[in-house]
């Protein structure tokens, strides 16, 4: 009776559960075959994770009882389980980003997949052209150039990292909404500067205004907007919404002279400021009345000394009746000059034209040059150098004006 009962306790041992109080070294003595070298889960013991093991084999183990990945994280991580299945990656497993269970890594260490720079390898994988352009902007540049892991934002610092969500939702930190804050997090003198402006106003108030990512373009290739080619798309990119102011500044000297390629002339940023946007009539505007003099002294310093220099206005529109009389009659003069000139010489070649086909018709031309009869001389010396100076002249007014004035016409 005593051998049949220690009998019958030795098996209950065997097919019950494995206490959670088993360590690491009793498991790896009969599992030689597994490695345990995750920096992250150093002090985690085997069965902290493998809550569900039993003496008998994994074959007899009902379908229950059996291991499942996420659900093991879960027990710990319960914010991240939370997360993940409601963000665009819901059908990613743990592994798939934090490697295989028994050798994940910490995120603070450099080797990590899930490091600032390993993300780079890990989120390349399904989004390798996200990567690419990503590796050439300034971002990208200061992380794996410069080594400035803990200064520059690497994917999941700007997208968030289980709770990823698409550009639309409004819950998302790329999303219209909480791009600033995202942003902000690291840029936040800039934050607080266009939060006081008529762009972060709106964002305020929930409109639909500017922010970050529509005005630097791709959030992925950002570069420094104060290069020389950045610079000459800040006119594109502002007049994608003030689409009349576009249209004036590129019809004054300093948006001529950038569709010349001079990138140090004023752009948009220059006389409004690249955060702090505001109306003219507002105090602080940078370019209110009284603001304008060390607005324009940034870079005329003499001239806005002169009388009559403030009276620049860099936006004129001959086609508001408030603008100027003396600004459209000259533009609506030398508009009606130019038209009058193609037109005049339009008919005097037709003209000409019609003249020698009917007269070559008529045969009224049977000699040429050099022939029998008087030679009657048309121009004097002095009228074919000012036929040739004007033919010159407008050919070269045409090559280098046209192209200036019509740079952005769709023809062009």
């Amino acid at each position: 009776a005593v051998f049949a009962s220690l009998l019958f306790a030795a098996g209950s041992a065997w097919s019950g559960e494995v206490g959670p109080g088993l360590d690491n070294e009793s498991c790896l003595g009969c599992h030689k075959d597994a490695t345990f070298e995750s920096p992250a889960h150093a002090d985690t013991q085997c069965a902290e994770c493998h809550t569900n093991i039993t003496a008998a084999h994994k074959d007899a183990v009902p379908d229950d009882q059996k291991l499942e990945g996420d659900a093991i994280c879960a027990a710990c991580h319960g914010m991240a389980a939370k997360q993940l299945p409601k963000s665009v990656h819901a059908d990613h497993t743990c592994k798939k980003c934090h490697g295989p269970a028994h050798k994940i890594e910490s995120a603070s260490t450099p080797d990590s997949k899930i490091s600032s720079t390993g993300q780079m390898k890990t989120c390349g994988k399904c989004h390798d052209e996200v990567i690419a352009s990503f590796e050439k902007s300034v971002h990208g540049k200061g992380l794996l150039k410069s080594g400035l892991t803990e200064a520059s934002p690497s994917c999941s610092d700007c997208h968030g990292a289980h709770n990823v969500g698409e550009h639309a939702d409004d819950k998302a930190k790329t999303g219209h909404i909480k791009s600033p804050e995202t942003c902000g997090a690291c840029h936040q003198s800039v934050l607080k500067e266009w939060a006081a402006s008529t762009h972060g106003a709106l964002w305020k108030d929930g409109k639909d205004g500017p922010v970050c990512v529509d005005c630097h373009v791709d959030e992925h290739d950002v570069q420094d907007p104060t290069s020389a080619e950045m610079r000459k798309h800040i006119p594109i990119d502002c007049g994608g919404c003030h689409q009349e102011g576009l249209e004036t500044f590129r019809d004054s000297f300093h948006g001529k002279a950038t569709e010349l390629g001079w990138s140090t002339v004023a752009m948009c940023s220059d006389c409004h400021t690249p955060h702090r946007n505001l109306p003219a009539s507002d105090p602080q505007s940078s370019i209110h009345p009284d603001n304008l003099k060390a607005t324009c002294g940034s870079c005329h310093a003499k001239e806005v000394e002169v009388a009559g220099f403030m009276t620049f206005d860099p936006h004129v529109n001959p086609h508001d009746p408030a603008t100027l009389p003396q600004l459209r009659f000259i533009y609506y003069f030398m508009t009606g000059l130019l038209l009058g000139v193609f037109a005049f010489f339009g008919i005097h070649l037709l003209l000409w034209l019609q003249r020698g086909l009917v007269g070559k018709l008529r045969g009224e031309f049977k000699a040429g040059h050099g022939g029998h009869g008087p030679y009657v001389r048309r121009f004097t010396r002095g009228q074919i150098w000012i036929h040739v100076s004007i033919v010159v002249s407008f050919l070269l007014l045409a090559v280098s004006g046209l192209p200036l004035k019509f740079a952005t016409a769709p023809w062009a």
